[in-house]
């Protein structure tokens, strides 16, 4: 992730053992990968009449994720992640070395919830 608070939400979502989806935007057009299938990839059809199965929708859907936003995803580094307020960055920096674990532990789980997504 390049944006701190972003990379942070997904660090505490994490700490919690919840799952996450993580999304990004290319052209204007949105793309999710998610731990399991979301409300979207139900009674989807094939084109024709057939209707896919979720799982199947789910990776029609992800098969769409820009490849290069997932080596970034799994290259994350939230310690050199902008802020637009310095305070922000901070409080953040304060948070993840005192209370999460440090940045090393950050990074895994994200790195972690990237790749369980990518390959649920």
């Amino acid at each position: 992730t390049t944006r701190m608070w972003c990379g942070f939400e997904n660090v505490v979502i994490a700490s919690t053992g919840k799952s996450l989806a993580l999304s990004t935007a290319v052209d204007g057009k949105g793309h999710v990968l998610t731990a399991a299938p979301a409300l979207v990839d139900f009674d989807v059809y094939d084109g024709g009449f057939d209707v896919l199965s979720p799982e199947e929708a789910k990776q029609k859907r992800e098969s769409l994720f820009p490849p290069e936003r997932l080596g970034a995803i799994l290259r994350t580094q939230l310690e050199t992640a902008a802020a637009s307020n310095e305070q922000d960055k901070v409080m953040i920096i304060d948070c993840v070395d005192n209370d999460l674990g440090g940045f090393d532990l950050a990074n895994s789980k994200l790195r972690v919830m990237a790749a369980v997504a990518l390959f649920a």
